[in-house]
Order: structure tokens, then sequence, then C-alpha cells
């Protein structure tokens, strides 16, 4: 508990500074604080981003293996997970190891640590472009993010195997929608900021695709 206090104290202090540097206002300091953690993961987030599209395609590759194994030990677990270790060890393929668990492990404590200190600072309402207090929902704020994470979902490289699949994006920017709505709007701009690097993260990863 007393770690978890003390990085959250660190946050707050952070937040604090880039209120500063933007003269006492919360709404840029808030964008600017969450921009500015977003960034420096964002080397381990690339990273990450390309290991899963690498992992992805040599699943795709292997999956005919996969099936033909299925299929042969169906009565036999045990011969089946062996041969399935196999095939995934011959892909080059560590179902843990590549599971992403390791940056979830950095994202979210930061995540929530952000969520957490920018909620409490935000309570004490602080005004924003047209926003009466940041403290509060606001609809047009929450229209945005909605449209922030949609278009985040649709410049992901995954999104250029099918048309179907832009189906997705865009129930997550509805859900955002309905789910900033409920919270107040300077995490509304929090969850805005961190859509806004996505976006630009997977922009970065749509060019390296195409150069390599």
């Amino acid at each position: 508990m007393a770690a978890w206090a003390l990085f959250l104290d660190l946050l707050r202090s952070g937040l604090f500074a880039a209120t500063h540097v933007f003269g006492g206002n919360l709404g840029l300091g808030i964008i600017a604080f969450s921009v500015a953690v977003r960034l420096c993961l964002t080397p381990w987030t690339l990273r990450a981003a390309r290991r899963s599209i690498d992992i992805r395609s040599r699943l795709k590759a292997v999956e005919p293996r996969i099936q033909r194994i299925r299929t042969a030990y169906a009565r036999d677990p045990k011969r089946m997970q062996a041969e399935l270790a196999r095939a995934y060890h011959d892909a080059g393929v560590n179902p843990f190891r590549d599971s992403g668990i390791g940056m979830i492990a950095v994202q979210v404590p930061i995540g929530l640590g952000l969520y957490s200190v920018i909620r409490s600072i935000a309570s004490a309402g602080h005004t924003f472009l047209w926003v009466s207090s940041l403290a509060r929902p606001d609809f047009w704020l929450s229209a945005a993010v909605g449209i922030l994470t949609m278009s985040a979902g649709l410049s992901a490289p995954d999104t250029a195997n099918g048309a179907a699949q832009a189906l997705l994006p865009m129930i997550f920017g509805l859900v955002s929608f309905l789910v900033v709505f409920n919270l107040s709007a300077g995490l509304a701009l929090y969850w805005g900021a961190t859509s806004g690097v996505g976006i630009m993260q997977n922009v970065i990863l749509r060019r390296s695709q195409a150069a390599a």
C-alpha cells in the first residue's frame, strides 16, 4: 500500500507540474500529462504490437497443422497437447510469453493510477473550453472521446483484414461514449488523450508494415 501511495503521489506531482506549465489550466495539464505518459510507453507498446502482429501471422500459418493434430488425436488428449506444443514450438510461438501479459502488467497499474489521480483532482471542479466543470460529464466531450476511440480502432493494422472487423471499433467507440458520459469530464480528457496517442501509434505500425 505504501508503494502504491508513493506511486500516486508521483503521478499527482507530474499532473500538477503539467498544469503549472499551462498556467494552471487543469484541462490542458491532464491532456499533456496523459500524452506524455503514453509517449513514454510508446517504444514498448510498439514492440509488443509488432510482436503480436508477427505472432498472429505465425499462428495463421500453423493453423492447418493445428487442425490436423486436433482431429488426429481427438481421443488422446495427452498426445494432442504434446503435438500442439511441438507445433507451436516449431512455429516459434510461446503461448505464455507471447500473451502480452508483461505489457498489460505495466500499463494497467499506470492507467489505474492516472484514473485515480485525475478523478480526485478534477473533482474540485475546473473549467476547460466549453466545459463548465471538469468534475461533471459533458456530452460533446464524451462524443469526441467516442470518435477518437473509434478512430484508434479503425487505424489499427488489423482492420485491413476485412470490413467486418471494422465494425468492432465502431462498437468500442459507442461503448466508450456511454462509459465516458457517466464519468467526469476530466477523465474524458484523459481517455481522449490516450486514444489520440493510440491513433499515432497505429499510424506508425501501418507505415512500418507497408515499408516491410
